[in-house]
């Protein structure tokens, strides 16, 4: 029998990956993904964890898109997320607007218009 990991655990690691983003480490940021990404299997299941990953796995995109890395599909997120939004309470719908803002903002600095995906304007 495999053990669940708690999903405090899986969290806690996500504050980790936030701070090495937000710290702009590609290096770290990256291996600490690379870890939570294997956790998600073992984990309990915790809805607001799994948006908390989504959200930072959205900023972890803008955060390589501003290195003009690839950044993967990004608009897959989007709409994981639109779709999702009403779930989220708190400092999630935080994150969501404040990650939003700054894919939005990262256009405009490129003098781009953000994509629009099935009629939903960002």
């Amino acid at each position: 029998m495999i053990t669940k990991l708690a999903s405090e655990e899986v969290a806690s690691k996500l504050n980790d990956w936030y701070t090495a983003i937000r710290q702009n480490n590609l290096e770290l940021s990256e291996r600490i993904k690379r870890d939570i990404v294997k956790d998600l299997d073992y984990m309990e299941e915790n809805q607001n964890v799994l948006l908390y990953y989504s959200l930072l796995d959205f900023r972890h995109k803008i955060m390589l898109s501003f290195y003009s890395k690839n950044e993967g599909n990004i608009e897959e997120n989007i709409l994981y997320l639109e779709a999702n939004k009403e779930k989220m309470v708190g400092l999630l719908d935080y994150y969501f607007w404040f990650f939003k803002g700054m894919y939005e903002f990262n256009f405009q600095m490129r003098g781009l218009t953000p994509p629009s995906l099935d009629g939903i304007r960002f």
